[in-house]
């Protein structure tokens, strides 16, 4: 199931299920369930959730009901989720609710030059500063590195996002030309 087509299936479910105002405790908990998959498959959904939410509560017009309906939705996705999240914790020893892909994407976009051939690995200078905590070959996985990098990535693409904030606003429209 490619991410495209799981983010189809689950626009289209949530258009059926927002379509209905009738929709009972099962759908919205099914709807949550599949949008849990759907961050385990790319875990910047999160932003997403978010947005969701607060769109969520522009259109439903009764506090109860929009904490009813969203709570059911995202405790459902939130259950999906939480399984990897423990996993996570326990084999990387610290907190990757989903992936540590979120440095890594959001480096690869927020740079001096994102669309500079030359440039398709940002982060290679900050896994090369922490080579040092892996074995010499590589075989034994390098979790304390994977999360330094992703750290230092996530911190230095927010960096630039603070100082360059003409550039946040012309990327978006360069990135869907």
């Amino acid at each position: 199931l490619t991410p495209a087509l799981l983010c189809l299936i689950l626009l289209l479910f949530m258009m059926w299920v927002v379509e209905r105002r009738d929709a009972g405790w099962l759908r919205y908990g099914t709807l949550g369930a599949l949008f849990g998959v759907a961050l385990l498959a790319r875990g910047e959904g999160v932003v997403l959730l978010l947005a969701m939410l607060v769109v969520w509560r522009l259109v439903v017009p009764s506090w109860r009901q929009y904490a009813r309906e969203a709570g059911l939705f995202t405790t459902a996705a939130v259950l999906v989720v939480l399984p990897w999240t423990i996993r996570n914790a326990i084999s990387m020893h610290a907190f990757v609710p989903v992936s540590s892909a979120a440095g890594h994407t959001l480096l690869a976009g927020h740079q001096d030059d994102p669309y500079n051939p030359y440039r398709v690995f940002p982060e290679a200078k900050i896994q090369a500063k922490y080579a040092y905590l892996c074995d010499r070959w590589g075989t034994q996985g390098c979790p304390e590195q994977e999360i330094k990098v992703e750290n230092e990535a996530l911190r230095e693409s927010l960096r630039f996002m603070i100082h360059h904030p003409k550039d946040e606003a012309r990327f978006p429209f360069i990135k869907f030309y």
